[in-house]
This record gives structure tokens, sequence and C-alpha cells, in this order.
């Protein structure tokens, strides 16, 4: 179901600040999963890329994508 709506530059400024902010989050996970060989660092501690920690924080982090999804609404310009 899409909606038009007509919004004010407020909520429409906080709408493309949201969107910029998700994109960001989801690029930087997926950048954990797509690099399996390469070790992880959280704060001082470092993960062995082959270990089971970084298996299960891969998984974690695939299960945080997967919540996240893709936003449920879009924006564009009214002409």
């Amino acid at each position: 179901m899409e909606k038009n709506m007509t919004m004010g530059g407020d909520i429409a400024e906080f709408i493309q600040l949201l969107q910029k902010w998700h994109k960001h989050r989801t690029t930087q996970l997926k950048t954990i999963i797509d690099n399996k060989d390469t070790d992880l660092m959280i704060e001082e501690d470092k993960i062995k890329a082959d270990s089971d920690m970084a298996k299960g924080v891969r998984f974690g982090v695939a299960l945080s994508l997967h919540m996240l999804g893709d936003l449920p609404f879009s924006v564009s310009q009214k002409q």
C-alpha cells in the first residue's frame, strides 16, 4: 500500500537523516558478514576470524540485518 503524504521541511529532513543512518549501519553490518577472513576487533578484544566466537558474532550480525531489513517507507520529491 502506497500513501502520498505532504510533509513539512523538518519531518522530511528527519526522514532523510533516518534513511542515511539506516544505510550507513546496514552497510557496516554487511561489511562484517562479507569479510569472513578478517579478524574482528571489539573495543580492545581481538576475535580470530576462524573462531567459533567470530562465527557467533557474524550470525548475530546476520540476524540483526534480517531484523533491520529495509525501511518500510520511501520519500520522493513532490513535483
